[in-house]
């Protein structure tokens, strides 16, 4: 049987006035510690591995608005109002406490009852449905961690590693693509492969070699990600808005929907293990030129 990755969809009602985390992703990874859910993803969520196969969204007030605090104001949800979240992952033949009937459970950020919206499988290797009639619509979600070092060649990275230039704000289909490729790699367990890197770089050349960006709307965000172990308040800064595009070489646009079709599910970039890096790819009608 080929690997497959899943979504579980959740739906959590707190029980009264709830101040939520400034990444409301914790009251999912809360579930999951507790065994309330995914009690088989508790030792990935542990792992300190890089590229983790396991997405943990933040949670919304729709499944395509998400609560993450940028400092401003707290995340503060009324009692009884429905929020929307779900857990990707790379299915492993195990999926404990599933499908358990609406239940409620003490968090840290309030009590909830919680019920299992829905359950969404793809296979790894499959492409995402769109035609070469259709553009590719990519929307941020969330902020999304790109890093500016995937356009280095893999040869200067161990020269360079020590500096930090933060992440892309400007996100290419290219770096977009070679953030996929890893991800998926990370699927398949094989992200630690040297060649994985390799690849990631010529990906992200040929890509942006064979694309036209059609159209973007794109915002950079700081997002609040907590406090330190000193106390020190945790901030990142990413990106969220849309980009439209076409890749007109075909292999390449093949290749760009198996990965995107595995990055649906969890996510690209950095700390998507806490939410960041939810995208969601649409096709939109290519506009014929007179």
């Amino acid at each position: 049987m080929r690997l497959r990755v899943f979504s579980l969809y959740v739906r959590l009602t707190p029980l009264s006035d709830t101040i939520l985390p400034p990444v409301s992703s914790k009251v999912l990874k809360n579930m999951i510690e507790k065994g309330v859910i995914l009690s088989s993803m508790k030792p990935l969520i542990e792992s300190r591995a890089k590229l983790k196969p396991i997405f943990i969204s933040n949670l919304g007030i729709s499944e395509n608005k998400r609560l993450f605090s940028t400092g401003n104001k707290e995340l503060v949800v009324k009692a009884g109002k429905t929020l929307y979240g779900r857990i990707g992952a790379v299915f492993d033949g195990n999926m404990e406490n599933v499908f358990s009937d609406t239940s409620e459970i003490e968090t840290p950020y309030g009590k909830f009852r919680y019920e299992i919206d829905r359950l969404e499988f793809t296979e790894i290797g499959s492409k995402l449905n769109i035609s070469k009639d259709s553009n590719i619509k990519i929307t941020f979600m969330t902020p999304t961690l790109l890093s500016s070092k995937m356009y280095l060649p893999p040869s200067l990275a161990d020269k360079y590693k020590e500096i930090d230039v933060g992440f892309s704000l400007l996100p290419t289909p290219g770096l977009i693509a070679a953030a996929a490729y890893r991800t998926y790699y990370g699927a398949i367990g094989n992200a630690n492969k040297p060649e994985v890197n390799t690849r990631a770089f010529k990906l992200n050349v040929l890509v942006n070699s064979f694309t036209r960006v059609i159209n973007y709307e794109l915002k950079p965000v700081t997002i609040v990600l907590g406090n330190d172990e000193k106390g020190n308040l945790r901030k990142s800064r990413g990106v969220i808005g849309w980009i439209e595009f076409d890749i007109v070489h075909d292999k390449f646009r093949d290749a760009l929907l198996k990965y995107l079709n595995v990055a649906r599910f969890l996510g690209i970039g950095r700390s998507r293990g806490i939410g960041l890096g939810e995208i969601s790819i649409v096709g939109t009608r290519k506009i014929q030129s007179s």
